[in-house]
C-alpha cells in the first residue's frame, strides 16, 4: 500500500504532466500536494528527473534525509556538487548526488540554524538562532563562538572578514547586533533599535545590513554609518551582484540600493530570500518564485497548501536551489541537463 507521501507524489506528478509555462509576465498557478520525503529505497540522483515530474517542468522536489523536519532557513554552496542547507537542528550537504545530514554537536539541545555561508569549500560557517556560531574545518563541524544573541545571517568577503547580524533577546528593548570576525577574534556592536535580519555586499568596504526597521547599517571605506529609509520596511534579504546591492522586503517588494537611497524595482510581492547572477535575480517568498531578467519580473506561484514559505535561494552553474518550510528543497536544473 502506498503511504501518504507516495500518494502525494503520484498526485503531484499527474497534476503537473499537462502543465505548460505561463505567458511572460503572468503568474503560473500550480496546486502542489504533499512533496515526497526521504525513503531508504530512493537512490541518489546525479541527473535531472523528467520535466513532467517537476513543477512547471523546472522546479524539482529534492529528497531530504529521514528525520529532517521543520524549516530550512538558508542555503549556500561553492557549486552544484557542494551545497549546504541549514534549519532546525540540522545541517545538510549535497554532493551532486544526494542530500546527507552532517554530524554536529549542538551547543544546546534545542539549537537551530538560521544561516550558512563559507569563504571556500574547506571553510564553512553556520549561525544559530541562539547566538552560537559553528565552523566546518577539516570535514568536521565545531562550535567557534558561544553567544547570547539571536543571529539571523552570516556573510563575509573572506576567512578574515566575516559578519553575522541579528538582535538581542530582550523583547522589551531589542537592539540590532553586528558581529565581526577578523580571522582571530570576534567583536560585537549594537546598532539601531530593532532586529537585523540580513547582510550582504560587494566587498569589505561596500555592504549593507538591514532588518525590521527603517535604518540601514552601511559599511564603507571610512567605517559604518546609519542611513534612514522611508516607510516601515521589514527587510529580510540582501544580495549583491553586478556592482549592485538589492534588498528584499518581506511585504513591500525588492529595492536596489544606490549608495544613498533605495530604488523600488518590484512592488507586487515581497521577498524573504534573494540570489542572482548576471542579469538574473530570483526572489522567493510565501510559495512564490519571482525572476527578474533586468527589465521585467515573472512569477511562479506554487500551491497554497504546500511550500507555505520559501526562505532562501542560491545557485551556481545554471543550477538554482530554494529552501523552505517543511524541510523543502527545490532544485532547478540547467535546461541542457533536464530530461525531456
Amino acid at each position: 500500500m502506498l503511504n501518504r507521501s507516495a500518494l502525494g507524489f503520484v498526485a503531484l506528478t499527474l497534476a503537473l504532466m499537462g502543465c505548460g509555462a505561463a505567458p511572460p509576465g503572468q503568474v503560473a498557478s500550480v496546486v502542489v500536494i504533499d512533496p515526497p520525503r526521504a525513503s531508504a529505497t530512493v537512490p541518489p540522483r546525479d541527473e535531472a528527473p523528467p520535466r513532467s515530474s517537476c513543477i512547471q517542468g523546472e522546479w524539482c522536489v529534492e529528497t531530504v534525509p529521514p528525520g529532517v523536519e521543520g524549516s530550512l532557513k538558508s542555503i549556500w554552496g561553492t557549486g552544484p556538487t557542494d551545497v549546504y542547507a541549514v534549519g532546525e537542528k540540522a545541517i545538510l550537504h549535497h554532493d551532486g548526488h544526494a542530500w546527507k545530514r552532517e554530524a554536529v554537536e549542538l551547543a544546546r539541545p534545542d539549537d537551530g540554524f538560521s544561516s550558512v555561508w563559507g569563504s571556500s569549500a574547506t571553510d564553512v560557517w553556520a549561525a544559530s538562532v541562539y547566538g552560537n556560531i559553528y565552523r566546518r574545518e577539516g570535514g568536521h563541524w565545531a562550535l567557534n563562538r558561544r553567544g547570547e544573541d539571536q543571529l539571523q545571517q552570516i556573510w563575509g568577503t573572506g576567512p578574515n572578514d566575516i559578519y553575522v547580524v541579528g538582535g538581542t533577546t530582550d523583547a522589551k528593548n531589542v537592539e540590532g547586533v553586528v558581529l565581526h570576525f577578523d580571522g582571530k577574534t570576534w567583536t560585537r556592536d549594537l546598532v539601531a533599535n530593532y532586529q537585523l535580519m540580513a547582510i550582504g555586499g560587494l566587498g569589505p568596504h561596500d555592504w549593507v545590513a538591514a532588518g525590521w526597521g527603517p535604518t540601514l547599517v552601511v559599511g564603507g571605506a571610512s567605517g559604518r554609518k546609519l542611513v534612514t529609509t522611508p516607510g516601515s520596511p521589514n527587510f529580510m534579504a540582501v544580495w549583491a551582484q553586478g556592482g549592485r546591492i538589492y534588498l528584499g522586503d518581506w511585504t513591500q517588494g525588492v529595492s536596489r540600493w544606490r549608495g544613498a537611497e533605495l530604488d523600488l524595482i518590484r512592488e507586487d510581492d515581497g521577498a524573504s530570500g534573494l540570489w542572482g547572477t548576471g542579469d538574473d535575480l530570483y526572489a522567493v517568498n510565501w510559495g512564490r518564485i519571482g525572476h527578474y531578467d533586468g527589465k521585467t519580473w515573472t512569477t511562479l506561484k506554487l500551491g497554497e497548501a504546500d511550500y507555505r514559505e520559501l526562505y532562501a535561494v542560491w545557485g551556481a552553474s545554471g543550477h538554482v536551489f530554494i529552501a523552505g518550510s517543511g524541510a523543502t528543497i527545490l532544485h532547478k536544473w540547467p535546461r541542457a541537463a533536464s530530461a525531456l
